[in-house]
């Protein structure tokens, strides 16, 4: 475990998380987080503009952390302190910890839930939604032990969470490979969640539906351009052509280079001369989906 001398909820730690995966994005990459997908993590960490929004329950946690932590150490006892730490192995594998005690070997995670997810605590029981988090952090640290700390902001629960090994081995082949489509820019697996429905919009029904048949009459007309077009061809008969208004020029294209056979390419990252991404829409009619 390397520590980093960087302050959370900083423009820095921001930065700094956005090219690697955090402990709060584990639960994403693993699919277990029901308000955010893999591919809407993506976009965030790959597009600056895709910046994710602080909610009242976000920013409710936000505020209670320090009071949840002091009171985290007066019912246990045990001293922790924040702290941002970088996996031994894998530098991508970050965890900006709520509250770690390196005598103790332990790390704490803070959360100011709701009624359902703080009862459940009181069950003894982690909200399947925050596992994956905690799981992350002690890969990270390389610890055993784990308190998941529920407060409502007056009293707090305190749950043990115990290393998953095998957990914790399914999380980073998931994770590298969410690496690897950030490095390479291929984006992951959409899923119907990351679609926002739009069937009971007339505005936006209205539009569709003008698109779906200016498209389909596009069709007919490029259809008739294309048979008038190889007919020209025809009676140009190999020459370059001028007469009723139209020019019919021959061209000779090269063709382009297929860059993966250029030897001196060979196992270069062709990444850092790649322009900056941009962001566009693809459309696709349902049924082709």
């Amino acid at each position: 475990m390397k520590v980093i001398n960087v302050e959370q909820n900083t423009p820095e730690w921001l930065e700094f998380r956005r090219s690697r995966i955090g402990a709060s994005d584990a639960s994403t990459v693993m699919g277990e987080n029901p308000w955010k997908t893999p591919h809407k993590l993506w976009e965030e960490k790959l597009m600056p503009f895709h910046e994710t929004s602080v909610t009242p329950a976000m920013q409710r946690g936000i505020d209670l952390e320090p009071v949840a932590r002091e009171a985290f150490i007066r019912q246990t006892g045990i001293p922790v302190e924040k702290l941002v730490v970088q996996h031994d192995q894998y530098d991508w594998m970050i965890a900006s910890l709520d509250g770690i005690n390196t005598d103790h070997k332990i790390v704490v995670e803070i959360k100011c839930p709701g009624e359902l997810d703080h009862r459940a605590a009181q069950d003894g029981n982690i909200p399947m939604k925050y596992y994956g988090q905690v799981q992350h952090q002690l890969a990270v640290t390389g610890y055993d032990l784990a308190y998941y700390y529920s407060f409502d902001g007056t009293r707090g629960v305190v749950v043990d969470v115990e290393r998953d090994d095998d957990y914790i081995s399914a999380m980073i082949d998931r994770e590298m490979e969410f690496m690897r489509c950030l490095q390479e820019m291929i984006a992951p697996k959409m899923s119907c969640r990351d679609y926002d429905y739009r069937d009971e919009d007339e505005e936006w029904l209205e539009q569709a539906k003008a698109y779906l048949e200016a498209e389909e009459q596009l069709k007919k007309w490029e259809l008739e351009v294309s048979m008038h077009r190889s007919k020209l061809e025809d009676l140009a008969g190999g020459y370059s052509v001028s007469g009723g208004g139209i020019i019919l020029q021959k061209v000779l294209r090269k063709g382009p280079v297929d860059y993966s056979k250029v030897e001196a390419l060979q196992g270069v990252n062709l990444e850092p001369y790649r322009k900056p991404a941009s962001e566009s829409y693809r459309l696709i009619k349902k049924g082709a989906v």
